[in-house]
């Protein structure tokens, strides 16, 4: 499933502020992945209204304006949100309320919470409130999202969103934070492509951080990496016959496993170990130059060849031949 970057004033009005706000405030937000600012935020609220502006960068220089009003006990009546180019004309607007995600709030206010999704849908969430009730941070790292929002001091909105436009003129757009991409290779006649996502580093640490060590990993970001092969592909004793799979990874500290798996088409979060063709070693190396783009390639040489992928300073392989 597609997700926008978040609104985070949305965000904590509708799950705590809005209900016990007796003073107008406002409030500004700095959302960063990894060492990239992808957005910035700001908000007014009382104990009826909710309103403010964000601007993201990702895929193109976008403005939200929001407005959420609430009744007694500070339960949401209204939720209005409008997109449009910054700069440019509104275009289109929703209306929201149809979906709720209900979290389970656990820790105390001031302090550190955790808001927990029972049915593992998005989250969990942690969130930091300072003594003054307000949302300090916002941490979503523990998602496939990866998102860490800060209070700031007041930021001029105009400004910064004329710089995000103006690189994006000139030929620096920040783009899709994953983009997608193929990589394709005939081996031995037989024509074989990758279909995957490409985060990026953005000064994090992945493995063992962002990529846990011991989890399935979707071997790339987004809809699930897809491997389509038109020919028998042989790795080991591992017979992969012509069609269509989804590549997933076991990383750890001392081993990986690529997994190849029957089902494609889907969101990489769905896994179903019950359609894993099967699971192979992968020999990894260490780089000595960080890559900071996650890249898949395929080499070939006679009826063999050798899928690699790469990222950060790890480089994972697994030969295989054509029959």
């Amino acid at each position: 499933m597609k997700r926008s970057l978040p609104l985070l004033a949305v965000i904590v009005g509708i799950a705590w502020s809005a209900a016990t706000a007796q003073m107008s405030e406002t409030g500004s937000f700095l959302a960063k992945l990894g060492r990239d600012t992808i957005a910035v935020e700001q908000y007014t609220m009382d104990a009826r209204e909710l309103q403010g502006t964000s601007i993201a960068r990702s895929p193109q220089t976008t403005v939200r304006t929001y407005q959420a009003t609430f009744g007694p006990q500070g339960i949401l009546e209204r939720f209005h949100v409008s997109y449009q180019r910054f700069g440019g004309t509104r275009e289109f607007a929703v209306l929201s309320g149809r979906r709720i995600f209900r979290y389970e709030v656990r820790g105390s206010s001031p302090g550190s919470l955790e808001l927990a999704n029972p049915d593992r849908d998005f989250g969990p969430l942690y969130a930091k409130i300072g003594k003054n009730g307000r949302l300090d941070r916002f941490d979503m790292t523990a998602t496939t999202d990866k998102f860490v929002v800060q209070r700031v001091s007041r930021i001029n909105l105009q400004a910064v969103g004329r710089s995000f436009a103006e690189r994006e003129s000139t030929g620096h757009a920040f783009g899709a934070l994953s983009p997608r991409d193929t990589v394709r290779a005939t081996v031995n006649g037989a024509h074989i492509m990758i279909d995957y996502g490409r985060p990026s580093m953005r000064g994090r640490t992945i493995f063992g951080k962002v990529v846990p060590w011991n989890e399935v990993w979707r071997t790339g970001a987004n809809a699930a990496t897809q491997l389509i092969t038109d020919k028998e592909l042989v790795s080991g004793t591992t017979k992969v016959p012509a069609g269509t799979y989804s590549l997933f990874t076991l990383p750890s500290e001392n081993t990986w496993m690529l997994i190849i798996n029957g089902q494609h088409g889907q969101w990489g979060t769905v896994y179903d170990q019950t359609k894993d063709l099967a699971r192979i070693p992968l020999k990894v190396t260490r780089l000595k130059n960080p890559v900071e783009r996650f890249t898949f390639e395929i080499s070939s040489r006679e009826r063999e060849g050798v899928l690699q992928f790469k990222w950060e300073r790890m480089e994972a392989s697994i030969p295989f031949r054509v029959q």
